[in-house]
């Protein structure tokens, strides 16, 4: 059956013809205040204008209540929780975060943290934007705290972190749909599938 675009099935995934954000988080960092500030951040309410203005569906609130879950309870993986936990960044916040991903991620990176370092001047970003594939290499190699990616890990990247013992979290940050238009007087329309097209 067909599935027209909408924010839920962007979100859901019913709607194949888009691309979800992940951020995916060293859960070794987690602990680090910076770091925490950053996921803050990005789980945060604010981050929803942030997403828009990046050309994002920004994540429904029960689904950004999961978000934040995952962080708060260091779930690993790609399974999320259910409850929504709210918590307080604490500690010394002075460190370096550093962050990478695709340039569509950059984006969106740039904007969320951006609330981070104004509010923590000791913050320091140190960003490298290198596409997906390079992106998961440095995650994976432990150069890198947090990337956003437009899709999840590959067998092979997720065997990289592995042969290093680094885990990941996946967190759903948002989606962007693509919609194809055409003359509805066209044949060959017909033949046109989601399957074809994703």
């Amino acid at each position: 059956s067909c599935v027209a675009p909408s924010v839920e099935t962007a979100l859901d995934r019913q709607y194949v013809g888009g691309d979800r954000l992940f951020a995916y988080i060293n859960p070794n960092s987690v602990s680090k205040p910076v770091v925490a500030s950053a996921l803050a951040a990005l789980t945060s309410a604010d981050a929803a204008d942030v997403l828009l203005s990046a050309g994002f569906v920004p994540l429904t609130e029960g689904l950004r209540a999961q978000a934040a879950a995952v962080v708060e309870e260091g779930t690993l993986g790609r399974v999320f929780s259910k409850e929504m936990i709210t918590y307080q960044v604490t500690g010394d916040t002075t460190g370096t975060l550093r962050v990478g991903g695709t340039s569509v991620g950059a984006n969106y990176l740039k904007s969320a943290l951006a609330t981070v370092t104004s509010r923590y001047s000791t913050i320091t970003l140190e960003e490298s934007y290198v596409g997906a594939p390079g992106a998961a290499r440095e995650f994976c190699n432990g150069n890198r705290e947090i990337i956003a990616v437009t899709g999840p890990l590959s067998d092979d990247e997720q065997a990289n972190c592995d042969a290093n013992n680094i885990a990941s979290t996946e967190l759903s940050l948002g989606a962007v749909a693509a919609v194809l238009v055409g003359n509805s007087t066209d044949d060959f329309l017909s033949c046109v599938s989601t399957d074809l097209i994703a």
